[in-house]
């Protein structure tokens, strides 16, 4: 059951972050998470989003974080 939670957490996590870039060949990521605390699985995506600007060779990534909080250590990662 907890691993079925999880898959589904990533699914509608997965939907609220969204990765743009300037069709201008611009390397600038933007990762917004909004309304949604910050676990573990939230934590993960973040590490996502830093390891795919990296891979892309992105010159900048926004990270956009309006939550009301979460466990302090998924937010310390």
């Amino acid at each position: 059951m907890k691993k079925a939670y999880i898959y589904i957490a990533i699914i509608i996590t997965s939907i609220l972050f969204s990765f743009y870039s300037n069709s201008q060949g611009s390397s600038v990521y933007v990762a917004s998470i909004e309304d949604d605390i910050i676990n573990p699985i939230m934590a993960e995506y973040i590490d996502h989003a830093v390891k795919e600007a990296e891979v892309n060779n992105a010159e900048c990534l926004i990270i956009k974080l309006d939550t009301p909080g979460g466990l302090l250590t998924s937010t310390r990662k």
